[in-house]
C-alpha cells in the first residue's frame, strides 16, 4: 500500500458508502499533485509596487479601446514559472 493510499486500497462498501453521499476521498488523487518528495521551488520572490505599474495600468488603457478589448488586465507572474504560464505562484494567477 502507498503512503497516500490508492482508491482501490478502500473497502468497497466503504467506497460505495462514499458514492451514495457523493463524497470523494482526496487522498488517493494527491499523488498526482503532490511528489512524495519535497517538491522543487519554482516561485520566486517578487514585488510589483503598484507606483510602478500604475502607469502602466494606465497606458494600457489608452492602448487598448474597450472596442478592442473589454478586459485590459496586466497579468502579476512570477519569473520562476516563467511569464508564459502568467502565474503569481504554483496556485495562484493574478491580474
Amino acid at each position: 500500500m502507498n503512503d497516500l493510499g490508492r482508491l482501490e486500497d478502500l473497502p468497497a462498501d466503504y467506497v460505495a458508502e462514499l458514492r451514495a453521499l457523493n463524497l470523494v476521498p482526496l487522498w488517493p488523487s494527491l499523488r498526482g499533485v503532490l511528489p512524495p518528495t519535497v517538491p522543487t521551488r519554482q516561485t520566486q520572490a517578487t514585488h510589483w509596487p503598484y507606483k510602478t505599474i500604475k502607469p502602466l495600468l494606465l497606458k494600457a488603457g489608452e492602448l487598448t479601446p474597450i472596442e478592442k478589448a473589454e478586459r485590459r488586465v496586466l497579468v502579476l507572474a512570477n519569473p520562476g514559472h516563467t511569464l508564459e504560464k502568467m502565474q503569481a505562484s504554483a496556485a495562484m494567477y493574478l491580474g
